[in-house]
């Protein structure tokens, strides 16, 4: 006689592809870090972003270094033909011009698409950051205190859970915190790269004290602000 048996069965998330992000002198990918969980889209791209981080902040230097060569280029070649000056304008030229890919505007062109590829994985962990929220906000409200009416024990279990899922949601909210300086680079660098972006703010979405669900909602409209954004990008 056959039995119709009923395990349960956890159901995991599907990950996508390796995340990275094209750089001008290769790739940056995200690490699995299976110290932590299974490996999940959320915890891949705030992988990244910890990466990207202080790439950017040790970039915006180096643009502008190598935007005075570039200009210093342009100046040795167009000097007076005066044989000995030549030479050596001729060895600087040539040095400089073995950096190839290095000098704008073939660097801002590959920058263009480190720029598009960071935004894509900000907006993955926007996406991520949504979803676990919403799952909190169902959660709460899901939570039966009526039925709990006169069963101490119950009312304990019911309000453990209750709190346990706001101090992760307040978590989820704080970990919004570290994009806004991030975005400030990105958009600093655009600029030197000749991007004409404006990103969306996301300071004070979740303020003290605001209701979750229309911190939400406005977390939703940023997201559709920086697709927009994001297509905006060639590439």
């Amino acid at each position: 006689m056959s039995m119709n048996v009923s395990v349960p069965c956890p159901e995991f998330p599907p990950v996508s592809a390796d995340l990275k992000v094209t750089l001008p002198f290769g790739e940056l990918k995200a690490f699995r870090d299976f110290s932590l969980s299974l490996p999940t889209d959320c915890n891949l791209s705030f992988n990244l972003l910890l990466q990207v981080q202080p790439l950017l902040a040790s970039m915006a230097c180096l643009l502008k270094i190598l935007n005075v060569i570039a200009s210093l280029k342009e100046f040795l070649e167009a000097f007076p033909n005066i044989p000995q000056v030549a030479i050596k304008a001729g060895d600087v030229v040539k040095a400089i011009g073995d950096l190839g890919v290095c000098l704008p505007p073939g660097l801002f062109v590959s920058l263009a698409l480190t720029i598009k590829g960071i935004l894509q994985i900000i907006l993955a962990f926007l996406g991520c950051l949504i979803s676990q929220l919403e799952s909190i906000v169902n959660f709460q409200a899901s939570l039966d205190f009526k039925s709990a009416a006169g069963n101490p024990t119950l009312t304990a279990t019911l309000t453990c859970a209750k709190e346990g899922a706001q101090l992760t949601a307040d978590h989820l909210m704080a970990s919004l915190g570290p994009i806004e300086p991030l975005m400030q680079m990105v958009g600093m660098i655009s600029q030197i790269v000749g991007l004409n972006i404006t990103l969306p703010s996301t300071s004070n979405i979740f303020a003290p004290g605001a209701d979750m669900a229309e911190g939400i909602g406005k977390l939703r409209d940023t997201v559709t602000q920086m697709q927009q954004v994001i297509d905006a990008i060639p590439g």
